[in-house]
């Protein structure tokens, strides 16, 4: 069901617009297009490709309990995809257990990618294209405004709203915790390898702007508004396709002083956001994913490893944690000490401090109820090789590790189904009360300093308190030069 307008021509770059009243019928047997993408290796493993794209994507799904009851609690879904890729009807995301298990109405949903969703043009358009730089971000929160308005008559309770999302899709909901727009728009949060340290200044975003016009051969705004997506989309691989600091989420949300009024992970920091319960985890071996698709990491020297790990976090930042990393841990080789570091730089250091933002030790005495949790579970799939790697825990908390294709992903070791049943009822938990507990894991305590109590999900799930602390320690006390 199309939740705004159709994006294109002069609302190009603009944000959503109330989507075209129709009092007939209409056909809702099919999902919509995906937003435009290129296609990526890494989907096809992780949900696989969209089927079709369109730039008219912005529709939304809507799975709910067959009993034609009310007032259930509604879980709202935000895909990843590095904000490039992904779409709300990815054969993973099917909500059809959560609706039929635990009385939960599912709501997924697309929103703009790339240029097309995330391109700052207050460089060369002035103040005539102002939100262009966060129009993604401004299509979920259209879809949520849809939620408050529409989903009762799906049976759900707009007063019961639980955002989820990982990766990008949680990197966008660490952005809206610090966002005065979407308060009231949800009620709980559930953050998968992803914070609120994803985002650009304006400066930033630009230099990003700059290169994809020249990757166009376009030297002003109405070329861009006039381009056939297709050009603008193999601008954009030009731009992403660098493996330079700076193409890293080249495309992301922008603190533009309008919508984003500051960095959300300050913000979040400072008791932005504090009365939302908050479910926030990562991944074990987030990284193994995207260095086997990196040709370079293969036979990776010291040397090399300084060089691109000094381009993320700054020369002298480097030399500390390389130290402290050294002396913490035996490391077989770079490449395993990079999948490290780089997973500690780009999604469990975020997490950790949108959780300690939000409990509480950002110094204006807030208190939100906080729950962490680390995927530590390895696949045997690919010889075991990529670990807990990003993405593996979908299937997991979607209760759909039988789903046809996944165990090439997850393997096939019987013990993953009740893994799954677990991930599964705690964030129907979540949803539900607010708080994770179920009988199929231990008593899991809220996140606080100092024990900073973490559920590890895995074969057999514990509770540990400041699981690597060592190294949390570490990136606490170095200074970020200018990391991505």
């Amino acid at each position: 069901m199309p939740y705004a307008a159709a994006p294109v021509g002069p609302l190009r770059f603009r944000p959503p617009q109330p989507p075209e009243p129709w009092d007939s019928v209409r056909d809702a047997s099919r999902f919509g297009p995906a937003a435009p993408q290129a296609i990526s290796p890494l989907q096809g493993l992780v949900g696989g490709q969209p089927g079709r794209w369109s730039e008219d994507c912005l529709h939304l799904n809507v799975f709910a309990p067959s009993d034609g009851g009310g007032g259930y609690p509604v879980m709202v879904w935000l895909h990843g995809g590095a904000f490039i890729g992904g779409s709300g009807s990815a054969r993973w995301y099917d909500g059809g257990r959560f609706a039929a298990d635990g009385g939960v109405v599912v709501v997924t949903l697309n929103y703009r990618l790339g240029a097309l969703g995330f391109l700052e043009l207050g460089g060369v358009a002035g103040d005539r294209y102002p939100e262009a730089g966060n129009c993604g971000i401004l299509d979920q929160l259209g879809a949520l405004r849809w939620v408050q308005d529409n989903i009762a008559a799906f049976g759900g309770d707009p007063a019961q709203v639980t955002v989820f999302g990982e990766s990008a899709g949680a990197m966008s909901i660490g952005v809206m915790l610090a966002m005065p727009a979407a308060r009231g728009l949800f009620h709980r949060a559930i953050l998968q390898s992803g914070a609120a340290s994803a985002y650009r200044t304006r400066a930033q975003a630009e230099r990003v702007t700059e290169r994809l016009l020249s990757a166009l051969g376009a030297s002003g705004v109405a070329e861009l508004v006039a381009a056939p997506v297709e050009r603008i989309l193999e601008a954009q691989v030009a731009v992403t396709g660098s493996s330079d600091a700076a193409s890293y989420l080249a495309f992301r949300p922008v603190v533009d002083g309008l919508n984003i009024v500051e960095p959300p992970d300050r913000a979040i920091a400072a008791g932005r956001g504090a009365d939302i319960p908050v479910l926030v985890g990562t991944n074990r071996d987030e990284m193994t994913l995207f260095l086997a698709f990196d040709a370079a990491v293969g036979g990776l020297r010291d040397d090399q490893l300084d060089r691109r790990v000094s381009a993320m976090v700054g020369a002298s930042s480097w030399r500390q944690l390389k130290a402290g990393y050294r002396a913490a841990r035996t490391w077989r080789d770079p490449a395993e000490l990079l999948c490290a570091v780089t997973t500690d730089l780009v999604f469990r250091m975020p997490a950790l401090r949108l959780a300690e933002g939000s409990a509480g030790r950002g110094g204006g005495g807030h208190r939100a109820p906080v729950w962490m949790y680390r995927f530590d579970w390895t696949s045997p799939a690919a010889g075991g090789r990529l670990g807990a790697t990003h993405a593996l825990d979908i299937p997991f908390v979607w209760d759909l590790v039988d789903f046809p294709g996944v165990e090439l992903f997850t393997g096939e070791a019987p013990r993953r189904r009740e893994l799954a049943a677990a991930m599964h009822g705690a964030w129907l938990a979540f949803a539900t009360t607010g708080d994770p507990a179920t009988p199929l894991l231990p008593p899991w305590p809220r996140y606080e300093a100092p024990a900073r109590a973490t559920m590890l999900f895995d074969a057999e799930c514990q509770v540990v308190d400041d699981p690597n602390g060592v190294e949390r320690r570490m990136w606490d006390e170095a200074r970020s030069d200018d990391g991505p």
